[in-house]
């Protein structure tokens, strides 16, 4: 799927739905503007629909946006907004739902032509709104790692890498698209969000008032408990990531890394250290006259080529023991069915713990036995210490449910012979070694970023079924599996 499909799609159902409109409810006072009604409308309820779809995601996505934010206004005269950042952080999941509603209802609002003044207004916001975040998303790609968004002499050359956040998360994980991409699109919708706002008067109303405003209603009833079920209740119900139920992990992850392995260099960008002029030389012509661009003068960036399998999350998948040693091949490439608890966040916090140490104090004696000393250790007396440690004690509610939920479960299954291993993200090694302590896990606990935790499930924790480096099934914490049907899905 691409953005062309889409557009093309958009229109055709903006077409269909104006046509429509006209032979089965009402005339149009301009074919334009209802056209345009239907097309925008039927954008925005997709867009909304597709994150309503999985709003975790969104809100993850606005973690990463707040986060980078927050580290852009720090130094600037805009810091007095820096400490509303983590606040909006925490309250990510509300805030997503709240944008995604607003969006879908934004949406039908046009189609019906639901108080057309407040609607045009609210559209032409959101569209602003859009086009600053997706405008800061792109031109991030010109800010060197190391300088701050508003130090315009620091920009140079636009590097994907560089970008604070990857995309935009227009279309949640239906479509990924390229920042630049997003950042015009919204440009684009702009234009119908200026026609909206001076030619209000003509734009078509279906039906009543009432009518209008009872399909309103409607949608955000609908829309909340769509989004509460896909938050709070379960899993997304339809899964765009590529850690979905039925993915070959193996497969996919070997090809991906076997490909970024072959994958050639194309073109040295150059940037002239004086005059900061830019250039894309293809690398065989570098290679011939390098001589011409000593290091003294330029900073040289090697481009490679589009590899033959894309990349996707599947390449970060990296897994890590307690003590640091990689063992994604192991976990990867075994052939026994395997339960795997993810916990991308595990609540709790360090303390300072005191311990007496009581230590025997002994003395030495010398004695004279035949022609050899003899050193005679005696106890003298008991000394003690105070010895300090740093120890994680995890939040009741998720040790509780460690305890009495997910180790419930897994126990049974490895007496019956499955593996199962739980994976954490946020956590050291000496935190995990006593979280495990804490909720009597007889599992081995692995470390991963979170951020790739996230990616696999959106449930925390939640449970993944493998076998053969493919995911089997995925379960909510509401709705963990019995043992009895574990033992059925892995026969």
């Amino acid at each position: 799927m691409s953005l062309n499909t889409l557009l093309i799609a958009f229109t055709i159902a903006g077409a269909l739905l104006t046509i429509g409109m006209n032979q089965w409810i009402q005339k149009p006072k301009s074919w334009i503007i209802s056209f345009l009604q239907h097309f925008c409308g039927v954008w925005f309820v997709f867009s909304g629909f597709v994150k309503a779809v999985d709003p975790m995601g969104t809100a993850f996505k606005m973690e990463q946006y707040f986060a980078a934010f927050q580290q852009t206004f720090e130094p600037t005269w805009f810091a007095f907004l820096a400490p509303l950042f983590p606040w909006m952080a925490q309250s990510a999941v509300g805030i997503s739902i709240g944008m995604i509603l607003l969006e879908i209802l934004v949406g039908f609002a046009l189609m019906l032509g639901f108080k057309p003044k407040l609607t045009a207004w609210v559209f032409f916001l959101l569209l602003v709104f859009f086009t600053l975040l997706t405008g800061f998303t792109y031109l991030t790609g010109y800010v060197p790692s190391n300088s701050n968004f508003f130090e315009f002499s620091a920009w140079g050359s636009y590097e994907k890498e560089q970008m604070r956040v990857s995309d935009c998360g227009c279309f949640g994980d239906f479509l990924k698209l390229d920042p630049k991409i997003s950042f015009f699109k919204d440009l684009f919708l702009l234009i119908p969000g200026f026609i909206f706002l001076y030619w209000q008067k003509i734009q078509h109303q279906l039906w009543t008032p009432f009518r209008r405003v009872i399909i309103m209603l409607g949608v955000l009833l609908a829309g909340s408990a769509f989004c509460y079920y896909n938050t709070y209740m379960n899993e997304p119900v339809w899964d765009f990531r590529a850690f979905k139920a039925g993915a070959d992990i193996r497969t996919t992850r070997k090809a991906e890394l076997d490909a970024a392995q072959q994958q050639k260099i194309e073109f040295a960008a150059l940037k002239n250290k004086t005059t900061r002029e830019t250039l894309e030389v293809p690398y065989a012509v570098y290679m011939k006259e390098f001589k011409k661009y000593p290091k003294e003068s330029w900073e040289v960036k090697f481009l490679y080529g589009e590899t033959a399998v894309p990349k996707t999350k599947v390449s970060d998948f990296i897994i890590l023991d307690v003590e640091g040693k990689e063992v994604t091949q192991d976990l990867l490439a075994e052939d026994k069915p395997m339960l795997m608890i993810n916990a991308y966040k595990v609540y709790g916090m360090t303390i300072e713990e005191k311990t007496i140490i009581q230590d025997s104090v002994f003395t030495d004696s010398l004695y004279l036995v035949s022609a050899d000393t003899v050193r005679i250790k005696k106890f003298s007396r008991t000394s003690s210490r105070e010895e300090i440690k740093s120890v994680f004690i995890p939040d009741s509610a998720d040790a509780s449910f460690f305890r009495n939920e997910i180790n419930r479960l897994a126990h049974p299954l490895l007496d019956a012979g499955v593996k199962v291993v739980a994976v954490t993200g946020g956590l050291g090694s000496a935190q995990i070694k006593d979280f495990a302590a804490y909720t009597g896990a007889r599992y081995p606990i692995y470390q991963a970023d979170d951020i790739l935790l996230k990616t696999m499930m959106r449930s925390n924790p939640g449970l993944l079924l493998w076998k053969e480096g493919k995911i089997i099934k995925k379960w909510h914490a509401r709705h963990l599996p019995t043992m009895e049907t574990v033992l059925a899905l892995i026969k």
